[in-house]
């Protein structure tokens, strides 16, 4: 299987859609006054319980081979073989 990964063009899409997805942008540059001296509170904090690590179900004393194949899995490697040979 070769992963194919295309970049879409404005044109692909139909004038109403367009349309739609430029609104959409006339809206995000609408600005609004923020009162600095009332600011809204922080979110709270919510508290990080896990271990950092990578937590892997299986044996790593396996092999290097097996740790590799737990990140670079068969789309990936589909992936860099495709841009590789472009």
């Amino acid at each position: 299987m070769i992963l194919v990964i295309r970049k879409s063009l404005l044109s692909d899409f139909s004038s109403e859609e367009k349309t739609e997805m430029l609104d959409d942008l006339t809206q995000v540059r609408n600005f609004c006054d923020v009162d600095t001296s009332n600011p809204p509170l922080a979110p709270p904090r919510f508290p990080f319980t896990a271990y950092p690590a990578v937590h892997l179900n299986s044996d790593i004393s396996d092999g290097t081979l097996q740790f590799l194949d737990i990140f670079f899995d068969d789309n990936l490697l589909e992936m860099i073989v495709a841009e590789t040979n472009q």
